[in-house]
């Protein structure tokens, strides 16, 4: 089952808690839906208390695996709710969290040489774009027409090369075609982006 909060869905601007499941055919389905008016332990408490006495009710055996973002407190309520269940991360938070940290890294040295690094916050510079995201949703596909490419040119030394790395080893399809595109690009990517 994966549990996530969306924001600004509602006129309440509460955060809307969502619990999804995957059938055996691989469909996904709402399973339940909640608002809460905090994000402390307490509040997803409440929240995964319901979970598991509507499960309970319906005869529902408890999720094998729980996905969830990086929130800790969430994590911590389904850990109580939930513990016989493995917790995982969603790969979406992951791929997030890997161009944005990329972005933070790899910040443009035209707005840092020309002073703007400080009128504007780090958060605002390294801010996933419409674009960003589009990439994230489009790595997350295994038809897009990255993975029919062949990995053996060098690689830029920015964010976009950084992610680019990443998806050839995350989306892999053998482990010989991770070590190929992940070891290799990567040394000649540092090696002529430092040159």
């Amino acid at each position: 089952m994966s549990f996530d909060n969306t924001y600004n869905t509602n006129r309440f601007k509460l955060p809307l808690f969502q619990v999804t499941g995957q059938t055996c055919l691989k469909s996904v389905y709402n399973a339940a839906f909640g608002l809460i008016d905090n994000e402390r332990r307490e509040g997803f408490q409440f929240l995964a208390d319901g979970i598991k006495q509507l499960a309970e009710q319906q005869g529902i055996q408890q999720p094998d695996v729980v996905l969830t973002d990086f929130d800790q407190q969430m994590k911590a309520a389904l850990e109580s709710q939930f513990p016989y269940s493995q917790q995982q991360i969603c790969i979406h938070h992951i791929n997030s969290n890997v161009l944005l940290n990329a972005k933070r890294l790899w910040k443009d040295e035209s707005s840092e040489n020309n002073g703007d690094s400080n009128s504007k916050s780090e958060q605002t510079r390294v801010a996933l774009s419409s674009g960003d995201k589009e990439t994230i949703i489009a790595m997350e596909t295994c038809d897009d027409p990255f993975h029919q490419n062949s990995r053996t040119a060098p690689v830029s030394h920015d964010y976009r090369s950084v992610l680019e790395l990443w998806r050839f080893v995350v989306f892999a399809h053998t482990r010989k075609t991770t070590k190929t595109h992940g070891c290799a690009s990567a040394k000649s990517s540092t090696t002529s982006g430092l040159y």
